[in-house]
C-alpha cells in the first residue's frame, strides 16, 4: 500500500501527517496540546470515521481504506484543518 499526504502549515496551525506504507498506518502530527477530534470523509463528503479526544502525534490505520482521495479533517473548539490523503 503506497499513501501519499499533502499538508498545509499555517501561523496558527500546524497539522501535518507523515505515511508509513509497510504497516498501512500513517502517523498524524500537529501542534494543538488539547484534544482534537478527527474525522475521515471520502470525496463524496460522506464520513468514514470519526475518532474523538485525540492527542496528537496519533497512528491512523489506513490498511483497510481502498485506494482513492479522502481527506482528513482534525479541529477542536478554537481551531480546524484539513489535509489531503491519497491511497495507492
Amino acid at each position: 500500500m503506497n499513501v501519499q499526504l499533502q499538508f498545509r502549515k499555517y501561523k496558527r496551525k500546524n497539522i501535518y501527517a507523515c505515511p508509513e506504507s509497510l504497516n498501512g498506518k500513517s502517523i498524524i502530527y500537529g501542534s494543538a496540546k488539547e484534544k482534537v477530534t478527527l474525522q475521515i470523509f471520502n470525496l463524496n463528503g460522506q464520513i468514514l470515521a470519526s475518532i474523538e479526544n485525540l492527542i496528537l502525534p496519533y497512528c491512523l490505520d489506513i490498511e483497510n481504506y481502498p485506494k482513492g482521495m479522502y481527506f482528513v479533517k482534525l479541529y477542536n473548539e478554537s481551531k480546524s484543518d484539513v489535509i489531503k490523503m491519497l491511497v495507492q
